[in-house]
């Protein structure tokens, strides 16, 4: 059976403090964590925000897969912590992780709707975020 969970994630940017609300698809609560994004080295949050350009610039040639790993790990360990990971790790069945985007105006349409899809190279199109006004 498929399970689905909604990460809401609320954000303090002058103290870099943000909070993870895990709950599953009946609303409740399964995991909390609040991240310190100060306590996390700049490289990391560099590929934590900007994967591509982290491995373009900051990564050696080869060594992609495993700069990839270890953000991953960093993503698992010091942002959703283990409380949020045991919950979605958790069985084999598949599952889908929500998160939804509120608009700076307060709105919850998220703004990746408005932006569409974008083609990149010879890859599939993909939601852009980062273009969205």
């Amino acid at each position: 059976m498929k399970a689905h969970f909604d990460l809401k994630i609320t954000a303090n940017y002058g103290t870099r403090i943000a909070e993870f609300f895990l709950r599953d698809s009946a609303g409740a609560q399964i995991g909390y964590q609040q991240t310190d994004f100060n306590a996390i080295s700049v490289s990391q949050q560099r590929g934590l925000f900007d994967l591509r350009n982290y491995l373009h610039v900051l990564v050696d040639p080869g060594k992609e897969r495993a700069a990839m790993a270890e953000i991953g790990v960093c993503i698992a360990e010091q942002v959703l912590g283990e409380e949020i990971f045991a919950a979605l790790y958790q069985g084999t069945s598949p599952r889908t992780l929500r998160i939804p985007v509120a608009r700076r105006d307060g709105h919850r349409e998220p703004p990746c709707r408005r932006a569409g899809p974008r083609a990149v190279g010879n890859r599939p199109a993909q939601w852009d975020v980062r273009h969205a006004r």
